[in-house]
Order: structure tokens, then sequence, then C-alpha cells
């Protein structure tokens, strides 16, 4: 099943304002085009501001070149357990929520983090079932990065200048 990349690939995501914690964690949104999602944060360490500026450094490594990226929703102090991964095709990006459930193939937040040994896309379960996804683009990355100044200016992430 190829996903639709329609005519409005906005891509946006932050903490919702004003920033509320409840018993669930604090409420974030994702925009891909017509689809929005509100979700809960989930970390004993992590501020909001550190859930957003790893997702200013995920993407902005994935614009420069990378292939796959993961913007962290929740983690525990033994593993990541859930966030969007977000796999460049070209100027495609397709992104998938994941819950990270088997440790075969769960990726790894280092202590800076950034999120490694991310799986190949995946276009279908084991039961052969469509997985969900929504498609933008490199474009609508960058002009994500470009409406924050972390996404603009994230120190501690290389630019290519090739890219």
């Amino acid at each position: 099943m190829r996903p639709f990349c329609g005519n409005r690939p906005v891509f946006d995501m932050a903490v919702k304002k004003p920033i509320v914690e409840d018993e669930f964690g604090v409420p974030a949104q994702i925009t891909i085009g017509e689809y929005r999602e509100t979700f809960c944060l989930n970390s004993p360490t992590w501020t909001p501001d550190d859930f957003e500026k790893q997702w200013h450094r995920a993407v902005k490594q994935l614009v420069c070149g990378g292939d796959a990226a993961c913007l962290v929703t929740w983690h525990t102090p033994e593993a990541l357990a859930r966030g969007w991964v977000l796999y460049r095709d070209a100027s495609n990006v397709h992104v998938q929520e994941m819950l990270f459930v088997d440790p075969k193939r769960r990726p790894r937040l280092t202590d800076d983090g950034a999120v490694v040994d991310i799986a190949a896309r995946a276009t279908t379960t084991e039961e052969g079932q469509p997985v969900s996804e929504w498609c933008t683009s490199t474009d609508e990355l960058t002009a994500f990065l470009d409406r924050d100044p972390r996404g603009a200016h994230n120190p501690g992430v290389e630019t290519d200048p090739d890219a």
C-alpha cells in the first residue's frame, strides 16, 4: 500500500501550550498534512523542552541526508518505548508511529538523545496488514526547522552543504 503524498504535506510537532502535565504525561501534537494527533510525552528525566530539542536534532539529521530518524515521545531509563519514525525516500518522508516492544527491533536512545539502530521501514505487519503511515517531504521538514530557532541553528548537528 502506497501512502498518499497529497497536496498538503505540512509537518509540525510541538508540545501543547500552556504546558499542563497530568497523570499520563505532557500533551503534544503532530501534524502531517490533514492528519493531526495529540499524544502524551512521558519521561522520568526529560523536560518538554528536551523532547522538542531531540525532535529538531533528529529532523535536521534526516534533512541533511540521513535515512531514518526517530522523534522520541516516551522513554524509560531502561529503554526507548515509543516514537514517531521518519523514513527518507528521496524527497518523500514516510512517518510511522511506533511502540517499541520487541527488544530485538527496538532502537537505542544514546546519552545525548540520539536514536540509533532504527529498523528498516516496513509497510506491512507480520500478519500482512498495511502499516499506518503518513507522507510528507524534506521541504516540509526544512520548513518545520525554519519555524523554530532550535531547528534553524541547532548546535551539535553538522550541516552538510551538499544535502
